[in-house]
């Protein structure tokens, strides 16, 4: 697993109110609190649970997120996509 905190240097910058966003820090690592509102059971998952996630470990708000291009949000969900497939296993290390 990466260390934190992980920036993703976004390939296309965000105009986001007055800022231009040119990178996301990944602060922390993904808790199970950050995915409480995702369907897991069901396993249909939908790109804004993980624009959610992305939002809360970034401490970026959601609208910022939403403007991501989609190679950029491919670049994030990776960050978010290693911890929580990894969490599918069976809890051992």
């Amino acid at each position: 697993m990466a260390e934190f905190p992980i920036t993703i240097t976004l390939r296309k910058p965000i105009v986001y109110g007055n800022e231009t966003v040119r990178s996301l820090t990944f602060e922390r690592e993904p808790t199970a609190r950050d995915f409480y509102d995702m369907p897991l059971l069901s396993g249909q998952y939908r790109l804004g649970d993980f624009a959610a996630v992305i939002a809360k470990v970034t401490a970026s708000p959601p609208p910022l997120i939403e403007q991501l291009s989609l190679g950029d949000f491919n670049a994030c969900m990776g960050v978010v996509n290693e911890y929580f497939l990894d969490s599918l296993g069976t809890g051992e290390e």
